[in-house]
């Protein structure tokens, strides 16, 4: 069962007083990492290139892949010391709110340097996430409670990283996960909450 898409937030809010708070899963479905590597496109990636030591230039992922939670640019990637900043926004396609925050997620393994290409992962370290999972996972997750309208963004974000020498180029792959949630209340005063994954 679907709710219409223009529905899904009232629904939440009769959700919220119905059956009192409730959260998305804390953990995401193995899609995540799917996303991440299953990717020749480029659209769950984000690329850097320093120039001259400071000046960097950066590769937000290819908006016409029509991803349904896509990640944009939100301004030019710095470098300051070793520290590379990627600001960000994150804008809902779908036909539907997700509720937030929306987890983004980085793998060791989905870190790559290009050049060298034989750099080690130790010299492109992420900084600011909310925490670090499992399998090398790293979280971050992007906005505060709420819901993001279809068609809206969330507000500018950042992604900290530190990037050694001799590291001039690389690649992060990413997985993002939102929840489109709708809430059923049946005959009996139960609460059913559906969450789908974008």
């Amino acid at each position: 069962m679907r709710s219409k898409p223009g529905g899904i937030s009232r629904l939440l809010t009769a959700g919220a007083v119905l059956c009192g708070a409730w959260t998305a899963p804390g953990a995401p479905p193995p899609g995540v990492e799917a996303q991440a590597r299953n990717d020749p496109n480029g659209c769950r990636k984000i690329r850097f290139t320093i120039v001259g030591g400071t000046a960097v230039t950066g590769v937000y992922p290819d908006t016409s892949c029509q991803m349904q939670l896509e990640l944009i640019a939100a301004g030019a990637m710095t470098r300051l010391g070793d520290t590379l900043t990627v600001p960000f926004r994150l804008r809902n396609r779908s036909a539907s709110s997700v509720t937030l925050p929306v987890r983004l997620e980085v793998r060791d393994s989905g870190i790559v340097a290009l050049e060298p290409a034989d750099a080690p992962t130790a010299d492109l370290v992420p900084l600011n996430m909310d925490s670090t999972l499992s399998g090398g996972r790293k979280l971050w997750l992007v906005s505060g409670a709420g819901a993001l309208a279809a068609g809206d963004s969330t507000g500018v974000d950042t992604l900290l990283f530190r990037v050694d020498a001799p590291v001039t180029e690389a690649e992060i792959a990413f997985g993002l996960v939102g929840y489109e949630g709708f809430v059923v209340v049946d005959s009996m005063g139960r609460c059913n909450i559906f969450l789908v994954t974008l």
